[in-house]
């Protein structure tokens, strides 16, 4: 998997690597971080959460989520631009 830096996401490309990086192995990472990926996926994805989850712990297209859990691709789009901006806030 190629790693492409998401434009209109305000922050370095490397750091974007991390988040999801640290998202995508959330099985192998401390608790408190699951609890944090999951924490941010409640704020930032609403009824949509189960959607962002899955969108940033597995390698799974937007497409592909947004026909499994019937949101649009704009949606999920959106909220996971929120999830990486929020993820350095906190």
């Amino acid at each position: 998997m190629a790693f492409k830096k998401l434009r209109g996401v305000n922050i370095p490309a490397k750091k974007q690597l991390l988040i999801r990086a640290i998202c995508l192995n959330y099985d192998d990472r401390p608790k408190w971080e699951q609890k944090k990926i999951e924490r941010l996926c409640d704020m930032c994805g609403g009824g949509y959460s189960a959607a962002l989850f899955e969108a940033m712990t597995t390698e799974k297209s937007i497409p592909q989520i947004s026909m499994q859990y019937f949101v649009s691709e704009t949606v999920l789009y959106d909220i996971r631009k929120k999830f990486y901006e929020r993820w350095t806030k906190e």
